[in-house]
């Protein structure tokens, strides 16, 4: 892969990763997949409107994209998130109504 993308991908995982307190390595497949997509993107639109390629009116589209890209990325991992919470919650009821003996 790109140097450059690379380092996108890397700048965007540590601050996912700053932010949720977390590695963002747990969340596997899809999430890694739009990780290097937006990067990939980010750096083509970065070339092309450094080289002038892109109207006004392209470069507004391809960063819109990129912001929708984004809150696609943010959602699927709040998504994540939430079912993560949610089995920890389950996981530590069921074992505090074990430890009281209680039918769960």
């Amino acid at each position: 892969m790109d140097e450059n993308i690379l380092k996108i991908v890397g700048g965007i995982k540590e601050i996912a990763s700053g932010i949720l307190e977390k590695d963002i390595n747990i969340v596997k497949g899809f999430s890694q997949r739009q990780i290097e997509n937006l990067a990939r993107q980010t750096f083509v639109v970065k070339i092309n409107i450094a080289s002038g390629k892109y109207s006004e009116k392209q470069m507004k589209y391809f960063l819109n994209e990129l912001k929708l890209m984004t809150q696609n990325f943010v959602d699927s991992l709040i998504g994540i998130i939430k079912v993560t919470i949610e089995k920890l919650w389950n996981a530590v009821v069921r074992f505090l109504y074990e430890v009281l003996g209680a039918v769960v």
